[in-house]
């Protein structure tokens, strides 16, 4: 099974391609221009990545308020379009929580910095290897989300 792991913004949005739960890719994708063309090429970019990896599954990082509406209607905007994306193409899909991610793969922290530090440090403990913020946040939620397909006995 070939799953994607999205942690997606309008600035910056970090990915990770599990094949036979094994990490075979992960990086970052940044767009460019006015906002609306932002969402237009995430949303493409993340096409390409479903097609060119036959992803069979999806993981996206839920957005939550945190003191900024129009960044909270930002991303509620974004996670719309790439769900009306997955369910053009069928794919299969669900979205995490970041405190339920962040829980299982024991990210500790009260800030946001100190948990993302945190999140880096794990990945390069598994992979040996460094990841940027966006990229290891969207690992760390691919092997939450590689161990909830276990629990469901989908792969």
């Amino acid at each position: 099974m070939n799953i994607l792991a999205l942690d997606q913004s309008t600035a910056l949005t970090g990915f990770a391609i599990f094949k036979n739960k094994n990490l075979k890719k992960s990086g970052y994708f940044k767009p460019s221009g006015e906002l609306f063309i932002r969402i237009q090429q995430t949303k493409e970019y993340i096409r390409e990545l479903i097609i060119d990896n036959n992803i069979d599954y999806v993981f996206l990082e839920d957005i939550q308020y945190q003191k900024n509406q129009k960044t909270y209607k930002i991303l509620a905007n974004l996670q719309g379009v790439i769900i009306n994306l997955l369910i053009e193409l069928n794919i299969p899909f669900e979205i995490i929580p970041p405190s339920v991610w962040k829980s299982w793969n024991g990210i500790k922290g009260r800030k946001r910095a100190e948990q993302k530090e945190n999140t880096k440090e794990k990945c390069k403990e598994i992979y040996g290897r460094d990841f940027s913020e966006d990229e290891a946040d969207a690992t760390c939620i691919g092997l939450y989300g590689l161990y909830i397909l276990e629990q469901k006995d989908a792969i």
